[in-house]
C-alpha cells in the first residue's frame, strides 16, 4: 500500500453460494515478520435469489400418473415430500409440472432439487425448464413455451434428501414455468422423483 488506510479491490470469477466464508493471510508484506494487521475486508458479492414459487401457486402435473400422496403439488410444498411420476418410466417419456407463480412475471436465473427418500436411481439425471408468458396456462401440454435452460449430466445424489443448485443466465421474464425431467439417473427405470423444486429468481 502507498499509504495508510488506503484500500485495494480484487475481483474474480466464482458461480458458487455458500453459507460461511474463511479468510486468511498466507504472507505478509515483510520483512519484519512480526505479525498481519488489516483496518477492514469487505466480501463484496449478492444473496441468492428467492424461490419465486410458493405452496399453494397453480401447478399442473404432467399426468395423474402419480400415486395419491405424491402428487405434483409435493414438488414445491417446502417440505421434503415427495412428487413421483411413472410416466418417465425406463425414460420412455417426459414428466414434470408447470406451475404459474403468483408473483406474476419473474426473472429466473437457477433452481435447486432436493432428491426424495426412496431409490436413487428415480433421481433426475437431465431437466429442462421453460417459461410461458401466455394469459393462462390450463395443462402441462398446452400453451407456448420457450426454452430457458437445459441441465445435463447431473451427478448423482451422495445422500437422500440432498439439494443440488444450478445457476444459469436468462435475460427473459415469464408468467409461467414448465419443468421437466428428460432423462432419471437409472438404471431401473421405474419413474421419476423429486422432494423439492425451487425457481431462483426476481419478481419483475
Amino acid at each position: 500500500w502507498t499509504g495508510r488506510f488506503q484500500t485495494k479491490e480484487f475481483f474474480f470469477d466464482n458461480d458458487k453460494a455458500f453459507n460461511h466464508y474463511r479468510w486468511t493471510v498466507v504472507e505478509t508484506q515483510g520483512p519484519s515478520g512480526c505479525c498481519f494487521q488489516v483496518a477492514e475486508v469487505e466480501l463484496l458479492g449478492g444473496v441468492i435469489p428467492a424461490d419465486v414459487t410458493v405452496p399453494g401457486d397453480a401447478v399442473l402435473a404432467s399426468s395423474v400418473n402419480s400415486p395419491g400422496s405424491e402428487g405434483v403439488a409435493n414438488a414445491i410444498d417446502g417440505q421434503p415430500t415427495k412428487y413421483l411420476n411413472f410416466d418417465a418410466k425406463n425414460n420412455a417419456a417426459t414428466a414434470g409440472f408447470a406451475v404459474s407463480p403468483a408473483l406474476g412475471s419473474t426473472y429466473v436465473i437457477g433452481m435447486t432439487l432436493q432428491c426424495a427418500n426412496d431409490a436413487p436411481d428415480r433421481d433426475p439425471k437431465a431437466v429442462r425448464l421453460e417459461g410461458s408468458n401466455d394469459d393462462e396456462i390450463n395443462s402441462y401440454d398446452s400453451g407456448n413455451w420457450q426454452l430457458v435452460t437445459q441441465i445435463e449430466n447431473i451427478p448423482a445424489w451422495t445422500s437422500r434428501f440432498q439439494t443440488k443448485e444450478f445457476f444459469f443466465a436468462n435475460d427473459r421474464a415469464f408468467k409461467h414455468y414448465r419443468w421437466t425431467v428428460v432423462e432419471t439417473q437409472g438404471p431401473s427405470g421405474c419413474c421419476f422423483q423429486i422432494a423439492e423444486v425451487e425457481l431462483l429468481g426476481v419478481a419483475l
